[in-house]
């Protein structure tokens, strides 16, 4: 069995990156530990005046700051050396971290309302509710050109095994279509929680 090397930036910023997608994947834990929001939108697990929403605001903010870390890491690896793709490479960086900065700042403007636990007033009315939701969209916008950029990086690569360029299709197919299911699902006056937590 190969031994990992450590002493390889890659494998660690690996590691790293593997800690922060852990870290933003917290919200299967609402069902344990708060059960009546965890039904809802991942936000609500962080709302104000909910239990335990310094868990999933801390996470969260770890997230961010571990993603931020990478990629200014990974920008310095990349820049040492020229490489065939360098824009679309460091649009993917890029993108990353601008996820990493929004989903910092989502964490810290927290919704101050949950629905399915007390009476609010009109979303769109609420000004934490547009802030949080723009800032959502925008982490979301942000991973999405990252992803992107991911996929034509290995579409163009001959190198990449057949396999791996269906497997990236198949994921970008996947990704682009919850995200117009949610948005379908907005604009019906639905909820998108089904979509989220798919």
């Amino acid at each position: 069995m190969a031994r990992i090397q450590w002493s390889n930036p890659w494998v660690r910023l690996t590691a790293v990156l593997v800690i922060a997608g852990l870290c933003y994947a917290s919200w299967p834990l609402g069902y344990w530990l708060n059960p009546n929001s965890a039904h809802g939108l991942a936000s609500n697990l962080g709302a104000l005046n909910q239990p335990y929403n310094w868990v999933f605001i801390g996470l969260d903010i770890i997230c961010g700051l571990l993603i931020i870390g990478a990629v200014w890491w990974m920008l310095k690896l990349v820049r040492r050396r020229h490489h065939r793709n360098q824009v679309w490479l460091e649009t993917a960086i890029i993108g990353l971290g601008a996820f990493g900065f929004l989903t910092t700042l989502d964490a810290l403007l927290p919704l101050n309302c949950v629905e399915t636990t007390q009476e609010c007033i009109e979303p769109f009315k609420d000004p934490y509710f547009v802030i949080h939701g723009l800032v959502s969209i925008g982490s979301v916008a942000a991973l999405t050109l990252s992803v992107i950029a991911v996929w034509w990086l290995i579409v163009r690569d001959h190198r990449a095994r057949k396999a791996t360029r269906w497997v990236v299709d198949l994921l970008l197919i996947v990704w682009i279509g919850f995200g117009a299911g949610t948005l379908v699902l907005l604009a019906r006056d639905r909820s998108a929680t089904p979509a989220q937590h798919a």
